[in-house]
């Protein structure tokens, strides 16, 4: 039996569930996107095979076994995508809540009921079936979850909108010790650059008191705000930097047992990012990082001193 206890997004891993990529499909046709990326690439040629698919997982498997990591893997659906399991359960303490999730998706939690078995019945939620939520729009930091979610107009409009108020009502009650703050997010069925498809896309605390933010995710600059005072001067803004997902979900296990976190290294990680330090040094890009975020600090400063003079006019 597995014992399940998660809290945050940077513990030491013990047991993870890694994506499968063989039989995933193939390249779908356009109408049969249900994501601004995966459209981009079809478009492109440029949509990812199999044999590639199998070799990148396979590369991650040994960084995870390489820190004794124990992996488990989905059982083989024919012809299904597998490779993005963080959506289709996660953890919060020691409960294991199973996604409601779109229904192109939902034949991928049957890969994945061997890890059921292995649980305890009572340890097992399921949510209502009109309460919609994946997980990777999830994120833990102790007795604060954030969760990204869509509105009622924007989750009946978009494809991409994949979690709903009424989710978010259910954890609350699930959770009654548990600060929950919840943040709308930009969606494009057809941009993915105007899109962001889950939480953990624009924002994730990669340690104690420390987080990185993609504010463009956020569809209102009072939330981006909010994880600002949470996290104080620790929180590393990337001004036009697109995607964050390239270290939204891959940093953390590339580093599992490094402490504190390699800021030099997670830098290079960053796709966008990987052009320019041809050109710059690594410590000068680190200065750069910094003044953005000097800057940024200035004008969340300026914007609370305006607040507070408007009030007192007003």
């Amino acid at each position: 039996m597995f014992s399940l206890k998660i809290n945050n997004e940077f513990g030491a891993l013990s047991n993870v569930i890694l994506g499968v990529a063989y039989s995933f499909g193939g390249t779908p046709k356009i109408d049969e996107c249900y994501d601004p990326k995966s459209r981009e690439n079809i478009l492109n040629g440029t949509f990812p095979n199999e044999k590639n698919l199998i070799a990148e997982l396979n590369n991650f498997l040994k960084v995870l076994e390489k820190y004794n990591v124990n992996v488990i893997r989905p059982e083989t659906i024919e012809n299904c995508n597998q490779i993005f399991t963080r959506d289709i359960a996660f953890v919060i303490d020691e409960k294991i809540i199973v996604s409601g999730i779109i229904d192109e998706r939902k034949k991928e939690i049957d890969g994945i009921e061997k890890v059921f078995s292995k649980i305890s019945s009572d340890k097992i939620i399921t949510l209502s079936n009109d309460a919609r939520i994946e997980g990777g729009d999830v994120i833990l930091d102790g007795k604060n979850i954030y969760i990204g979610y869509s509105k009622e107009d924007d989750f009946n409009k978009y494809k991409v909108a994949r979690t709903n108020e009424k989710a978010i009502n259910e954890i609350k009650i699930l959770f009654p010790n548990k600060n929950i703050f919840s943040f709308e997010l930009n969606k494009s069925d057809l941009s993915a650059r105007d899109n962001a498809l889950h939480l953990d896309c624009c924002f994730q605390p990669i340690g104690k008191n420390k987080a990185i933010i993609y504010e463009g995710g956020f569809k209102n600059y009072d939330d981006v705000l909010l994880i600002t005072e949470k996290f104080g001067d620790d929180v590393y803004f990337w001004y036009g930097f697109y995607p964050m997902a390239g270290v939204i979900e891959g940093f953390r296990s590339a580093f599992i047992g490094m402490n504190p976190m390699p800021w030099d290294k997670l830098l290079i990680l960053i796709t966008p990012l990987q052009p320019l330090s041809r050109n710059i040094n690594i410590h000068t890009m680190i200065y750069i990082v910094r003044i953005l975020h000097i800057i940024r600090r200035t004008i969340h400063i300026l914007h609370q001193i305006v607040i507070v003079l408007r009030r007192r006019i007003f």
